[in-house]
């Protein structure tokens, strides 16, 4: 071999080991930004500040909260302030509830009730479909708002009676197009197909994965969670389409094309309908009554939760709080039992925009002793 020959040679070698070392270095410079805190980011909860009781505020000090634009939720009604079997009014926060009725004569709007109650509370939403007016839908909500992404909660317990239905629906969102698109709903088909799935009205739906039916979803306050996301742009399929009941996700797609221009959702119906007229082989459907207790809607995700679990994931009984002020650091709530007999031994978990919690509960405990705020050496 010649020295030209070997000098090129070495030459080539020592590019392709630098352009190795580059490849390592791009590699170890990536690898390092996903292991970096940012990146695996969730909120952490180190202290608490105030009193731990029902009505009292407590202030949550920790990390990873993110932002919140607006401190308190679009909409929250526990529905106490009310009247028995007067019609709903003004939530705790929120718009006024406006009603959407459908029925053949005499259609009757939501109202306050305290027929069915969760514990610890004194009334409840109620939504009766009843056959002998022709009643297919009850239903209350707001309208006028403009939104690219809802987050909402409630306690559900359904009560049918009679011939199962045709189509049943929990809730319905409306856009603020000429044709009321975008619109998001979730849907059952009791006669025939009883399996719990969400629609768009854009030819897509999705089945739950998690066994919900109408028949084992009737009869018992559940807790119903969901998260819809406007596609964005309106060309894409990524719109997202969340939903949990109990703290289990039963469906969770993010490739949903919503919509197909550019507008946003506008008018909230919670209630909703339920059938009674015979289609195919689906008979008349008879009667259904429905009751709703704490009503939370947001833009956001972003929230505080007390569950009576150790961990967020095995968390199935959760009681969302009242928020007063929130920061990347600090977050303020006024505490409520919810359905709890008390909230000391409970556990605090802090919900960040992108739904994640901190993993493991921050305790609540009335007899502990205070965090030392220093330490001093002797």
């Amino acid at each position: 071999m010649s020295l030209t020959h070997y000098t090129v040679n070495l030459n080539r070698g020592v590019m392709e080991d630098m352009k190795g070392a580059i490849r390592l270095t791009a590699v170890f410079f990536a690898l390092s930004a996903l292991a970096s805190p940012e990146a695996f980011a969730q909120p952490s909860v180190t202290t608490l500040s105030g009193t731990i009781a029902s009505g009292q505020a407590l202030t949550i000090i920790g990390a990873g909260f993110g932002a919140k634009t607006q401190v308190q939720p679009v909409s929250w009604d526990d529905f106490d302030g009310g009247t028995n079997s007067s019609t709903l009014g003004a939530p705790v926060i929120g718009d006024t509830w406006t009603f959407h009725n459908l029925a053949t004569s005499s259609p009757v709007s939501a109202s306050y009730s305290n027929a069915l109650l969760r514990t610890n509370s004194s009334l409840s939403a109620k939504c009766s479909m009843s056959a002998s007016n022709g009643q297919s839908v009850c239903s209350f909500g707001w309208t006028g708002h403009s939104h690219s992404q809802l987050y909402f909660t409630y306690w559900r317990y359904n009560t049918p009676s009679g011939t199962v239905t045709r189509n049943h629906k929990q809730f319905y969102v409306f856009g603020n197009s000429s044709s009321d698109l975008p619109q998001v709903l979730l849907a059952s088909i009791p006669c025939a197909d009883p399996t719990w799935q969400v629609y768009d009205n854009q030819d897509e739906n999705e089945y739950n994965t998690a066994g919900w039916t109408f028949d084992n979803t009737n009869d018992l306050w559940q807790r119903w969670e969901v998260l819809v996301k406007l596609n964005e742009p309106y060309t894409s399929s990524n719109g997202v389409f969340q939903v949990w009941k109990d703290g289990v996700l039963g469906v969770d797609v993010s490739t949903m094309k919503i919509r197909d221009t550019d507008n946003l959702f506008d008018d909230f119906r919670l209630g909703n309908m339920h059938a009674h007229d015979a289609l195919g082989q689906c008979a008349a459907g008879g009667d259904n009554v429905v009751y709703f207790d704490d009503l939370y809607i947001d833009t956001t995700p972003q929230r505080v939760e007390i569950s009576d679990s150790p961990t967020w994931a095995s968390s199935t009984h959760r009681e969302i709080q009242l928020l007063t002020s929130w920061s990347d650091t600090s977050v303020t709530v006024t505490l409520r039992n919810g359905a709890f007999s008390t909230l000391n031994n409970l556990y605090l978990y802090v919900v960040d925009a992108n739904g994640d919690a901190n993993s493991e509960g921050h305790l609540l405990c009335t007899g502990c002793p205070a965090a030392p705020t220093s330490v001093v050496e002797q």
